[in-house]
Protein backbone atom coordinates (compact mmCIF):
# COMPACT_ATOMS: atom_id res chain seq x y z
CA UNK A 1 0.00 0.00 0.00
CA UNK A 2 1.32 3.30 -0.78
CA UNK A 3 2.13 5.92 1.88
CA UNK A 4 -0.64 8.56 -0.12
CA UNK A 5 -2.97 5.67 0.40
CA UNK A 6 -2.40 5.12 3.86
CA UNK A 7 -2.41 8.69 4.74
CA UNK A 8 -5.62 9.19 3.01
CA UNK A 9 -7.14 6.32 5.21
CA UNK A 10 -5.57 7.27 8.37
CA UNK A 11 -7.48 10.52 7.69
CA UNK A 12 -10.93 9.18 6.95
CA UNK A 13 -11.03 7.08 9.81
CA UNK A 14 -9.81 10.40 11.60
CA UNK A 15 -12.28 13.07 10.19
CA UNK A 16 -15.11 9.98 11.17
CA UNK A 17 -14.16 9.28 14.46
CA UNK A 18 -13.99 13.32 14.94
CA UNK A 19 -17.87 13.51 13.05
CA UNK A 20 -19.03 10.50 15.15
CA UNK A 21 -18.24 12.02 18.27
CA UNK A 22 -19.42 16.35 17.67
CA UNK A 23 -22.84 14.97 15.73
CA UNK A 24 -23.24 12.35 18.64
CA UNK A 25 -23.01 15.16 21.61
CA UNK A 26 -26.51 16.55 23.17
CA UNK A 27 -27.35 18.84 25.30
CA UNK A 28 -30.73 18.98 26.81
CA UNK A 29 -30.59 22.65 28.06
CA UNK A 30 -33.57 22.74 30.31
CA UNK A 31 -32.17 26.36 31.96
CA UNK A 32 -33.08 27.68 28.25
CA UNK A 33 -37.04 28.46 29.30
CA UNK A 34 -38.84 31.47 28.10
CA UNK A 35 -41.99 32.94 28.74
CA UNK A 36 -43.78 34.72 26.19
CA UNK A 37 -46.87 35.09 28.46
CA UNK A 38 -50.32 33.06 28.09
CA UNK A 39 -49.01 29.29 27.27
CA UNK A 40 -46.33 30.54 25.14
CA UNK A 41 -42.45 29.38 25.86
CA UNK A 42 -39.70 29.71 23.66
CA UNK A 43 -36.32 27.96 24.00
CA UNK A 44 -35.81 24.43 25.10
CA UNK A 45 -39.57 23.75 26.64
CA UNK A 46 -40.71 20.66 28.26
CA UNK A 47 -43.15 19.10 25.21
CA UNK A 48 -45.98 18.30 28.16
CA UNK A 49 -46.59 20.44 31.62
CA UNK A 50 -48.90 23.54 32.25
CA UNK A 51 -48.42 27.16 33.29
CA UNK A 52 -47.28 27.52 37.17
CA UNK A 53 -46.16 30.25 39.49
CA UNK A 54 -46.03 32.75 36.70
CA UNK A 55 -44.42 31.30 33.92
CA UNK A 56 -43.11 28.08 34.64
CA UNK A 57 -43.82 25.00 33.68
CA UNK A 58 -45.23 22.08 36.05
CA UNK A 59 -45.97 18.37 35.62
CA UNK A 60 -48.53 16.28 37.91
CA UNK A 61 -47.43 15.10 41.16
CA UNK A 62 -45.94 11.96 39.90
CA UNK A 63 -45.74 12.69 36.94
CA UNK A 64 -42.89 13.99 34.54
CA UNK A 65 -42.24 16.44 32.61
CA UNK A 66 -40.71 15.37 29.13
CA UNK A 67 -38.06 16.49 26.79
CA UNK A 68 -36.88 15.22 23.54
CA UNK A 69 -33.86 15.97 20.91
CA UNK A 70 -31.83 14.80 18.34
CA UNK A 71 -33.90 11.54 18.77
CA UNK A 72 -33.33 11.20 22.53
CA UNK A 73 -36.15 11.28 24.56
CA UNK A 74 -36.00 11.91 28.42
CA UNK A 75 -38.97 12.43 31.32
CA UNK A 76 -37.55 14.37 34.60
CA UNK A 77 -39.71 13.80 37.59
CA UNK A 78 -39.70 14.83 41.24
CA UNK A 79 -39.83 13.24 44.63
CA UNK A 80 -39.17 14.68 48.79
CA UNK A 81 -38.63 12.62 51.39
CA UNK A 82 -39.91 14.59 54.95
CA UNK A 83 -39.09 11.56 56.81
CA UNK A 84 -40.74 8.80 55.54
CA UNK A 85 -38.88 7.64 52.56
CA UNK A 86 -39.52 9.62 49.47
CA UNK A 87 -42.83 10.05 48.27
CA UNK A 88 -44.07 11.52 44.53
CA UNK A 89 -43.72 15.46 43.94
CA UNK A 90 -44.16 17.80 41.49
CA UNK A 91 -41.23 18.53 38.96
CA UNK A 92 -40.80 22.22 37.54
CA UNK A 93 -39.05 23.61 34.48
CA UNK A 94 -38.09 27.22 35.75
CA UNK A 95 -37.85 30.12 33.78
CA UNK A 96 -35.30 32.45 33.55
CA UNK A 97 -35.77 35.63 30.84
CA UNK A 98 -32.73 36.53 31.17
CA UNK A 99 -31.52 33.66 30.72
CA UNK A 100 -27.73 33.57 29.07
CA UNK A 101 -25.42 30.43 28.29
CA UNK A 102 -21.84 32.46 28.23
CA UNK A 103 -22.70 34.25 31.21
CA UNK A 104 -24.09 31.45 33.19
CA UNK A 105 -27.55 32.67 33.60
CA UNK A 106 -30.31 30.62 34.01
CA UNK A 107 -32.04 28.59 36.33
CA UNK A 108 -33.62 24.43 35.22
CA UNK A 109 -35.44 22.08 37.00
CA UNK A 110 -36.67 21.85 40.39
CA UNK A 111 -39.11 20.23 42.06
CA UNK A 112 -42.42 21.29 44.52
CA UNK A 113 -43.53 19.66 47.23
CA UNK A 114 -45.67 21.99 49.21
CA UNK A 115 -48.59 21.54 47.07
CA UNK A 116 -52.44 21.71 47.71
CA UNK A 117 -55.30 19.73 45.20
CA UNK A 118 -52.54 19.88 42.55
CA UNK A 119 -51.28 23.60 42.71
CA UNK A 120 -48.06 24.98 44.15
CA UNK A 121 -48.91 26.84 47.30
CA UNK A 122 -44.81 28.04 47.99
CA UNK A 123 -43.33 29.95 44.82
CA UNK A 124 -40.12 29.63 46.17
CA UNK A 125 -39.98 25.97 46.59
CA UNK A 126 -39.08 25.75 42.87
CA UNK A 127 -35.56 24.59 42.96
CA UNK A 128 -34.01 21.08 45.10
CA UNK A 129 -34.12 21.78 48.64
CA UNK A 130 -34.16 19.99 51.53
CA UNK A 131 -35.71 16.22 51.29
CA UNK A 132 -35.98 16.91 47.37
CA UNK A 133 -34.77 14.85 44.83
CA UNK A 134 -35.11 15.10 40.70
CA UNK A 135 -34.50 11.95 38.42
CA UNK A 136 -33.85 11.95 35.27
CA UNK A 137 -35.16 8.56 33.12
CA UNK A 138 -33.81 8.47 29.70
CA UNK A 139 -35.49 6.19 26.64
CA UNK A 140 -32.28 4.13 26.43
CA UNK A 141 -29.10 3.86 28.33
CA UNK A 142 -27.02 7.13 26.68
CA UNK A 143 -23.31 8.27 28.10
CA UNK A 144 -24.27 10.83 30.65
CA UNK A 145 -21.35 13.49 30.03
CA UNK A 146 -21.73 16.16 31.93
CA UNK A 147 -24.29 17.90 34.32
CA UNK A 148 -24.70 22.08 34.74
CA UNK A 149 -26.08 23.23 37.54
CA UNK A 150 -27.39 26.68 38.42
CA UNK A 151 -28.07 28.20 42.37
CA UNK A 152 -30.62 29.52 43.96
CA UNK A 153 -30.29 32.90 42.09
CA UNK A 154 -30.13 31.35 38.42
CA UNK A 155 -26.28 31.90 38.44
CA UNK A 156 -23.60 29.83 39.91
CA UNK A 157 -22.76 31.79 43.08
CA UNK A 158 -22.87 29.17 45.89
CA UNK A 159 -22.55 28.98 49.49
CA UNK A 160 -18.88 28.33 49.96
CA UNK A 161 -18.04 24.53 50.74
CA UNK A 162 -21.63 23.15 49.94
CA UNK A 163 -22.58 20.29 48.79
CA UNK A 164 -24.87 17.79 46.18
CA UNK A 165 -25.46 13.99 45.54
CA UNK A 166 -26.03 12.10 42.44
CA UNK A 167 -26.49 8.58 41.67
CA UNK A 168 -26.90 6.18 38.51
CA UNK A 169 -29.25 3.92 40.70
CA UNK A 170 -30.90 5.79 43.28
CA UNK A 171 -29.14 3.93 46.06
CA UNK A 172 -25.44 4.22 45.87
CA UNK A 173 -25.00 7.70 46.24
CA UNK A 174 -21.93 10.33 45.26
CA UNK A 175 -21.30 13.65 47.25
CA UNK A 176 -19.56 16.28 45.59
CA UNK A 177 -19.05 19.96 45.84
CA UNK A 178 -20.65 22.53 43.73
CA UNK A 179 -18.59 23.60 40.66
CA UNK A 180 -17.56 27.03 40.59
CA UNK A 181 -18.55 27.21 37.06
CA UNK A 182 -21.38 25.11 37.32
CA UNK A 183 -20.79 21.66 34.94
CA UNK A 184 -19.91 18.76 36.54
CA UNK A 185 -18.35 15.53 35.04
CA UNK A 186 -20.09 12.31 35.53
CA UNK A 187 -18.94 10.64 32.28
CA UNK A 188 -20.95 7.14 33.21
CA UNK A 189 -23.08 5.07 31.08
CA UNK A 190 -27.08 4.86 32.54
CA UNK A 191 -30.57 4.90 31.89
CA UNK A 192 -31.32 6.51 34.87
CA UNK A 193 -30.02 9.61 36.66
CA UNK A 194 -30.84 11.35 39.77
CA UNK A 195 -29.69 14.41 41.81
CA UNK A 196 -30.52 15.63 45.09
CA UNK A 197 -30.19 18.05 47.80
CA UNK A 198 -26.90 16.99 50.27
CA UNK A 199 -28.12 16.31 54.11
CA UNK A 200 -24.40 17.28 54.47
CA UNK A 201 -23.53 20.99 54.35
CA UNK A 202 -26.44 21.12 50.67
CA UNK A 203 -27.35 23.93 49.30
CA UNK A 204 -30.66 24.76 47.11
CA UNK A 205 -29.95 24.23 43.31
CA UNK A 206 -31.54 23.65 40.00
CA UNK A 207 -30.56 21.12 37.29
CA UNK A 208 -29.72 23.48 34.18
CA UNK A 209 -28.51 20.98 31.65
CA UNK A 210 -27.02 17.51 31.01
CA UNK A 211 -24.89 16.43 28.16
CA UNK A 212 -25.16 12.83 26.84
CA UNK A 213 -24.05 10.76 23.52
CA UNK A 214 -27.23 8.04 22.36
CA UNK A 215 -25.39 4.93 23.83
CA UNK A 216 -22.30 3.29 25.61
CA UNK A 217 -21.63 2.17 21.59
CA UNK A 218 -20.88 5.85 20.69
CA UNK A 219 -18.12 5.78 23.27
CA UNK A 220 -16.74 2.35 21.64
CA UNK A 221 -16.80 3.77 18.39
CA UNK A 222 -14.71 6.64 18.59
CA UNK A 223 -12.16 4.25 20.84
CA UNK A 224 -12.09 1.60 17.43
CA UNK A 225 -11.33 4.16 15.29
CA UNK A 226 -8.22 5.81 17.66
CA UNK A 227 -6.90 2.05 17.64
CA UNK A 228 -7.45 2.02 13.60
CA UNK A 229 -5.29 5.26 13.07
CA UNK A 230 -2.38 4.21 15.72
CA UNK A 231 -2.45 0.73 13.75
CA UNK A 232 -2.10 2.33 10.19
CA UNK A 233 0.53 4.35 11.45
CA UNK A 234 2.03 1.55 12.37
CA UNK A 235 2.00 -0.13 9.00
CA UNK A 236 3.47 2.82 7.28
CA UNK A 237 6.20 2.92 9.99
CA UNK A 238 7.06 -0.73 8.99
CA UNK A 239 6.51 0.11 5.30
CA UNK A 240 9.24 3.21 5.77
CA UNK A 241 12.04 0.91 7.24
CA UNK A 242 11.57 -1.58 4.53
Amino acid sequence: MTRSRISVIALAVGLTVSSAAASAQTTFDFANLIYNGGTSWSGFAATNGTNCTGGDLCGTVGGPLNFAKNGISVSAFGFYDGGRGYQNAMVVQDHENGYNAAARIGAGLGVYHEITNGIPTNSSDDNVTVGEMLKLSFSNVIGLGTIQLRSDGHDVNWAQNTKFQYSTNGTAWTTASFPSDGVFAVNQNTKDFYVRYSSTNGDQFYLAAATVVPEPSTWALMGAGLVAVGLVARRRRKQDTV
